[in-house]
């Protein structure tokens, strides 16, 4: 009888070993798929484990999917998974990816912002870096919460946003994304002088962000973004319209347009500048930070006047009289006609 005890204790003791760890194993184990390397994974809010499977079934993440299933069961972990955008490293266990997504240790994502036109062309680039919708983006950009937090009108909204890559949260409120670009804003403007300079040319960050937008519109040669931005400054002092063909184009909503006509001249829009002296209401595209930074410290010059030049490159030629100008522009007309363009 005691032998039969022996032998039945230990038969016990060795499958519980073994179960034991056997669950050892499914708890501290390496089960992220090794073939794959790092992964990140992006959970979306009101996931469940049943969601959270099929996201990494779908990707082919675990190497074992029943034992996390059971990991998970006995950790009580999958009513309510933490929405958010996660990196999963290749040697995780059950264990520590159950506890990294159940504290909502979320990877930053790389939010980039460049080249829009428009609130609703910068809501499209924005959605597609993060969980944020462009409806929902655009909804919170043209809403009088979003003028309140920049202290500002619709048409300056864009201005807030200072052209870079930034590290946020996958799944940031449109606010939370909002107010932290207003920081970016903030710290951008006070750092080298920025503000001061502007204050001292006696203009806004606002005003300056517009004439930017509209500097590098006008050319696309870098070294020439100085001399044109001195150029409209001194139209501003003298209180001579802008005349500037981008803020035309910008009207008119065309923006495919190679050439301005009269046609569009015509137009009845703030954004004309060839019918309203001054800056228009706001920015008609994104500048970057060197044409921000061109406007800022502007070529000191006499030019009032500029037409495409001779010399190619898509050059300018300056000048400071209409004399000077109209000369300037017959022989960059006389030099379309040898080359045959019309």
């Amino acid at each position: 009888m005691k032998k039969t005890l022996f032998l039945i204790f230990m038969l016990v003791l060795v499958v519980g070993s073994l179960l034991l760890y056997r669950a050892y194993q499914m708890i501290q184990k390496p089960n992220i798929n090794p073939n794959q390397g790092d992964w990140t994974i992006r959970i979306a809010e009101d996931t469940n484990l049943e969601g959270l499977m099929t996201h990494l079934n779908g990707k082919n993440i675990l190497t074992s999917p029943k034992s996390f299933v059971r990991v998970s069961k006995w950790m009580k972990f999958g009513d309510h998974v933490p929405a958010g955008n996660y990196r999963i490293d290749a040697a995780m266990s059950n264990r520590a990816l159950i506890n990294l997504l159940r504290s909502g240790s979320q990877a930053p994502v790389r939010l980039t912002i460049n080249s829009v036109r428009m609130l609703s062309d910068l809501a499209g680039k924005m959605a597609t870096q993060v969980q944020a919708d462009s409806g929902e983006l655009i909804s919170y950009l043209t809403s009088p919460a979003a003028q309140r937090m920049f202290d500002t009108n619709q048409e300056n909204v864009i201005s807030y946003f200072i052209p870079n890559t930034y590290e946020v949260f996958w799944n940031e409120s449109p606010s939370k994304l909002m107010n932290r670009f207003k920081e970016e804003h903030a710290r951008f403007w006070n750092s080298n002088g920025r503000i001061e300079r502007a204050q001292s040319m006696g203009y806004s960050p606002e005003q300056i962000y517009t004439l930017a937008s509209i500097v590098e519109k006008e050319t696309y040669r870098r070294d020439e973004l100085p001399v044109v931005a001195g150029l409209y400054l001194n139209r501003l002092k003298i209180g001579m319209p802008l005349q500037a063909d981008p803020t035309v184009v910008f009207a008119n909503k065309q923006f495919d347009l190679r050439r301005v006509l009269n046609k569009h001249l015509a137009i009845d829009s703030p954004y004309n500048t060839y019918k309203y002296a001054g800056l228009p209401p706001g920015p008609i595209c994104m500048p970057t930070i060197e044409g921000i930074d061109a406007v800022l410290n502007a070529s000191e010059h006499d030019y009032l006047y500029m037409c495409a030049s001779t010399k190619g490159g898509r050059r300018h030629a300056f000048a400071a009289s209409i004399e000077e100008h109209g000369r300037n522009a017959r022989a960059y007309h006389a030099w379309l006609d040898q080359q045959g363009i019309r």
